[in-house]
């Protein structure tokens, strides 16, 4: 199986991303300089000045450096971590508190959505192209 076929299952984009988000598919350098960009990418674009957002922004940080620790433990999504190993749990968890924590900049439900899945799309469209898709 290959990033491509993954891609071409009909899943949402999350369940995807944790899909590809692994050592089988990228490089465990790859997959720390995605987390890192992933929150990086998010930051640029938030209202500091919301606690809600900051805390998304910081939690996608803790997760890209692997301080898995220091998430609330309510907020640690087992789900994306079982059987991961750390670069994948740091990719995953990058990849869904960045997209959280753009969206949390829309206060109507609907629009957050919609930042939720534009975030979503910049990172697959970014994961595909780190996989010459």
């Amino acid at each position: 199986m290959s990033v491509k076929d993954v891609f071409d299952v009909d899943m949402r984009q999350d369940e995807q991303l944790w899909a590809v988000l692994r050592e089988a598919f990228f490089s465990i350098t790859e997959l720390e300089s995605m987390a890192s960009y992933f929150t990086l990418h998010a930051s640029r674009k938030l209202d500091y000045s919301d606690p809600i957002v900051s805390s998304a922004l910081l939690n996608a940080h803790m997760a890209s450096t692997g301080s898995f620790d220091l998430l609330p433990e309510d907020k640690r999504q087992d789900r994306w971590s079982k059987g991961a190993t750390d670069p994948e749990k740091r990719a995953a968890l990058a990849a869904l508190w960045s997209a959280t924590a753009r969206s949390e900049t829309e206060t109507k439900k609907k629009k957050r959505l919609k930042e939720w899945n534009k975030e979503r799309d910049w990172q697959v469209r970014f994961v595909k192209d780190k996989a010459g898709l």
